[in-house]
């Protein structure tokens, strides 16, 4: 029979090999999907092809990385929220999702924007950010009197 201890040790491998999976797998696709922008970038515009690689490499490995470190961290949370779920019998699951509705339906409409918010605070934060830096870009790339350096580093 297993102790505690190594029932702990179990679940932590457990947790760490689900972020990591999920990790590299979100990496993985933004690091795809943010080379393939950058390739059509430089196939159709011609500021593009003049920018420095090392702003392309940044390009390309900020919002992977972003993405990385968000994705291990909601992985984690889910984790953590779901391990005693999974542990229940399941007549005892049915009353604690019974509750969890009964509970749903007497929240506030502020109750549920705050619980909304707490849900996807890092799609709200990465969306902001993209919004942010699409537009400062959007704005600068129009400026004609300044180098696309220039452009690249002022949109940062």
């Amino acid at each position: 029979m297993a102790t505690r201890y190594e029932k702990h040790l179990a679940e932590q491998k457990e947790l760490e090999d689900a972020i990591f999976r999920e990790s590299m797998l979100a990496l993985g696709a933004t690091f795809v999907g943010a080379s393939a922008l950058s390739a059509l970038a430089y196939r159709f515009s011609p500021a593009y092809r003049s920018t420095p690689i090392s702003a392309k490499t940044a390009f390309i490995l900020a919002p992977s990385i972003g993405v990385f470190y968000v994705r291990g961290e909601q992985v984690g949370t889910q984790f953590r929220r779901n391990k005693f779920a999974y542990q229940l019998e399941g007549e005892e699951r049915a009353q604690i999702e019974e509750r969890k509705r009964a509970q749903e339906s007497r929240k506030t409409t502020m109750d549920r924007a705050a619980a909304f918010v707490m849900e996807n605070q890092w799609k709200i934060l990465g969306y902001t950010w993209l919004t942010g830096m699409g537009g400062a870009a959007f704005y600068l790339y129009r400026k004609k009197g300044l180098a696309t350096s220039q452009k690249v580093v002022q949109a940062r």
